[in-house]
Formats: C-alpha cells, sequence, structure tokens
C-alpha cells in the first residue's frame, strides 16, 4: 500500500484561517508561476486572485492531482499542450492522446513517490534523518526550492530535434517519420504558421513551404527517463510541504528574498523615462497602427485582451532600432518590467514569456523607424 501524500493545498487553507500573511506562502506562489488574474464562474469577469482569500481554496493551485501524484500545474498544462500541438513523436509516431504516454507517466510517479518520501533522507541532513527544527535544516530547504525554481523541479524531458539540420540533410522529407502532407495540414489548421520566429523559417526544397522550428520539436525515447523527473517532482513538492507545514520557522528567511525581489521590480523608472528621447513616447503613441494595442480609460492606457504579444514586439522594435536606453533597458525582463505597467497588464514580475524574443510580434512593427 502507498504511504499518503500530504497535500499541500489543506495546509495553505490552514495558513489562511490562522494568520494574515505570511512571507512563505508569498515565496511559494512567486516560485510555483501562476496566473494573477481568472474568470469568475458566476459572473465571468475577470478577477485579480488573491492568494491568501478564499479564492484558493478553488482557483488553480500550483499543484494539480492527476494520475495519483501532485503534478506543478505548468507542467501538465505545457504536456498537453504539446499533445494538442502534435509536437510529440514517440516510436515514429506522433502523440495525439495522454494515454500513449501512459508508461511513461507511471514511472514518472514511481519516482514522485521515491522522491516525496526519501527527500529528508537524500537533501536535508543524512540518513535516516528527519526535518528538524533547527537553523541548518532550513536554510538546506530553503536553499533547495530557490536553487529548483526553474530547473530539476519535476519537469518532462524530451529529445529535441533540430529541424534546420534535419531538413537540409533530408530535403524530399524522406526520413521524417511521418508523410510531409501532415506537416501541410497542421499549417491549414494555424498550429505551425503562427509561429514562425523571425529568419527561423525553414522552406523545404522544391515546395516553397516555410515550417517553423516547433513543426517537429520532440521525440521521447524510453519511459524510464521520466522516472528521473519524477524524483526531482516529488522531492520539490515535499521541499515545499515541509515549508509551509513550518512556515513560522520559513517566514524570516523568505522575508529578505522577498524584499530582495520586491526592490529589483520597483527600481525600474516609468516607461518614458527609458526612452533616449523623451518626447518620443507622446509621439509613438500617436501612431494609428500602434494606438491599436490599448484603450485609453480616464487618460490612462491599457492594453486590449490578447494583445501582450504584440505590445512585446512594439518593445523589442524600439529596443532593437536604439530608442530605449539601453543603459537603462539590458534584458527582456527589462521590457516587460517597463511596459507592461504603463499599459495596466499583468505579467509575471520574474519571467514573462511573452516578452522572449521568439515569442514577440517584433515583425508586425516594422513600420516605426
Amino acid at each position: 500500500m502507498e504511504q499518503k501524500i500530504n497535500h499541500i493545498g489543506e495546509l495553505i487553507n490552514g495558513i489562511r484561517n490562522n494568520v494574515s500573511y505570511s512571507e512563505s506562502v508569498v515565496r511559494y506562489y512567486e516560485l510555483t508561476r501562476q496566473p494573477k488574474e481568472f474568470n469568475d464562474p458566476i459572473t465571468g469577469e475577470l478577477r485579480k486572485i488573491d492568494y491568501l482569500s478564499n479564492d484558493i481554496i478553488h482557483v488553480n493551485q500550483p499543484f494539480v492531482f492527476y494520475f495519483d501524484i501532485y503534478f506543478l500545474n505548468d507542467h501538465l498544462k505545457g504536456l498537453f499542450s504539446q499533445i494538442k500541438e502534435r509536437r510529440i513523436i514517440i516510436n515514429d509516431v506522433i502523440v495525439s492522446t495522454i494515454e500513449q504516454l501512459e508508461e511513461h507517466l507511471t514511472y514518472y510517479k514511481k519516482g514522485f513517490l521515491d522522491g516525496y518520501h526519501s527527500f529528508e533522507e537524500h537533501e536535508i541532513i543524512s540518513k535516516s534523518s528527519v526535518f528538524k527544527s533547527d537553523g541548518l535544516s532550513v536554510k538546506k530547504i530553503t536553499d533547495y526550492v530557490e536553487l529548483h525554481k526553474k530547473r530539476d523541479n519535476g519537469n518532462f524531458t524530451f529529445n529535441s530535434l533540430k529541424p534546420k539540420s534535419y531538413f537540409v540533410e533530408y530535403p524530399s522529407a524522406k526520413k521524417l517519420p511521418f508523410p510531409i502532407e501532415e506537416c501541410y495540414s497542421n499549417q491549414n489548421k494555424g498550429i505551425c504558421s503562427g509561429r514562425i520566429p523571425p529568419g527561423n523559417g525553414i522552406m523545404f526544397k522544391n515546395q516553397g513551404t516555410k515550417l517553423c522550428k516547433a513543426c517537429f520539436q520532440s521525440t521521447i525515447n524510453k519511459p524510464e527517463d521520466w522516472y528521473r523527473c519524477g524524483i526531482n517532482a516529488g522531492s520539490y513538492y515535499k521541499a515545499w510541504y515541509i515549508v509551509l507545514a513550518n512556515f513560522k520557522l520559513f517566514d524570516k528567511y523568505f522575508e529578505n528574498i522577498n524584499k530582495r525581489d520586491l526592490m529589483k521590480k520597483r527600481s525600474m523608472p516609468p516607461l518614458s523615462d527609458c526612452f533616449l528621447d523623451k518626447n518620443y513616447l507622446n509621439t509613438l503613441l500617436e501612431n494609428p497602427k500602434v494606438a491599436d494595442l490599448f484603450d485609453l480609460q480616464n487618460d490612462t492606457y491599457v492594453l486590449k485582451k490578447g494583445k501582450k504579444a504584440y505590445l512585446a514586439g512594439l518593445a523589442h522594435r524600439l529596443f532593437n532600432i536604439g530608442k530605449l536606453n539601453k543603459d537603462i533597458i539590458k534584458t527582456n525582463q527589462d521590457l516587460a518590467r517597463v511596459f507592461c505597467p504603463y499599459f495596466h497588464v499583468n505579467f509575471n514580475e520574474t519571467d514573462e514569456k511573452q516578452f522572449q524574443p521568439e515569442r514577440a510580434k517584433i515583425d508586425d512593427f516594422k513600420f516605426i523607424e
């Protein structure tokens, strides 16, 4: 009989009912990448999520229960998205249903349970030890969740294909694991055509068809490969369970980290101060093609729904042609930190994916010189 996996959601509910604020809870939701808003099931309106309110019981827990274990919601959504977009190949067959990955998920589950139940033994102090409320144990777990926030926290692994060299080597596509007609079909459905980064298109010889790098992105070899992914996932989940079960001990450690990150977020100047020409922004916003991105509400610019990738494209275009001060703007995330607040759109303040160049709609703003 499998040992019980404790439910983090119950801990969150207990913290919410007993205290008004916890630095550990704030860090938990910061590192597990949750959306900032959701559609209210009653009114249908878009509402911001308050992770210390009753919303947390019903809305988008960072870990979701599936296949009898807990997956990070972000990982599971990504897996289903890749299946939907026909981007996974297993044994030369495109994966079209989650059932085709049952053996892989079984290994993942075994790894999760092993990682969960052995975390304290392997990661804290020594064999046969358990979590103790001493400074060393607390620091080790704090360091663990910070270190694994973006890697080794249980994401699924794939073997990425390299379309450019792959297609150049086999321009007739005879060596592809499925007929080229299937790719044409995907393009007709809009799966590929909307996701071609500038300069990354591949031309099939004598076919005249442009393909994006995501067309045949990943293969999976051995189901056993996902056992290690599961161990990482189970360990990461158990680490957060220990943090939240002992949140008062961890709050003082996360308080400094949260303050540090908050200072970074607040250190960016307003958008108008990021232009080399301080008057350029007003001129830019009067351009009809730019003005189509936002609504003007009480003298406030509000980005229209679904336009974040276009806002990112505008930001990158301005950066690329030298309109922005590069002593201030140094990264993709810096662009998000100045453009998103100005246009009152929510964004991931740690890692906003829409502002990555391959996702931003940069080519739509070539008219800006």
